[in-house]
């Protein structure tokens, strides 16, 4: 279970607000603009129209209603969430327990004392704060807080299989890709994320051979040209 901690309210996106974007429709422009793309508006009204955020649709009292699942859904996310709410968590839930949105290495290590399991090191894409410093410039202060007692994880930022790269030599366990695949999905549902990973894979064997190193499990910081802090005595 991922509990993310990097949203506490909703805020002002300006490209919503300025496309008229409230979840359950888009102002005449947009709409418009549609129609110069037939191939993306077949594929969109044979598809069903509006996304319906499958996850929460069948909780809902009309699953196939966009706006009343959008309604939905939008009640029932948790917002300020507290150190408290972790330990309940982490009392109720008995597999694997993992906090998102982390940025503070002091953060980082009152997750791991509460039993999480592992954090991934967010500031949400840069949507919510948008002062907010990036993860990759965070992650290794976090990372040797730490010290290899829970996994270290990245998201946010990941454009190129470069990033994907820095991260590993960094000592991210894992690396999340977000806004790649909606990208690909939104321009050609499944067959467009496969595409964009494949992108990701071909971009991160590349950087890997051009700095000679031939498996992901090398990657380490000896391919990084500024040392990593030391690690916390």
């Amino acid at each position: 279970m991922v509990l993310t901690v990097d949203s506490e309210v909703r805020t002002k996106r300006e490209r919503d607000i300025r496309n008229g974007f409230s979840g359950t429709g888009l102002k005449t422009l947009p709409l418009l603009e549609s129609l110069l793309h037939p191939a993306w508006l077949a594929g969109y009204l044979s598809g069903g129209g509006m996304p319906r955020f499958g996850n929460f649709a069948r909780y809902s009292a009309k699953p196939d209603d966009a706006r009343t699942v959008w309604t939905f859904m939008t009640g029932h996310l948790p917002g300020n969430p507290l150190w408290s709410d972790l330990e309940r968590y982490r009392r109720l839930w008995k597999g694997n327990l993992v906090v998102k949105g982390i940025l503070h290495p002091d953060d980082a290590l009152r997750a791991a004392s509460i039993g999480a399991d592992g954090i991934i090191v967010s500031n949400h894409g840069g949507r919510q704060l948008d002062r907010a410093p990036s993860s990759i410039d965070m992650f290794p202060a976090v990372k040797a807080a730490i010290r290899g007692n829970i996994k270290v994880m990245l998201d946010s930022g990941v454009r190129r299989g470069a990033d994907i790269v820095t991260a590993l030599c960094l000592g991210a366990d894992f690396v999340f890709i977000g806004r790649a695949a909606l990208f690909g999905l939104a321009a050609g549902g499944l067959p467009g994320v496969r595409k964009a990973v494949a992108i990701l894979r071909h971009e991160t064997e590349t950087v890997g051979r051009h700095i000679g190193c031939g498996r992901i499990s090398d990657f380490d910081a000896r391919y990084l040209a500024v040392p990593l802090p030391e690690v916390r005595s």
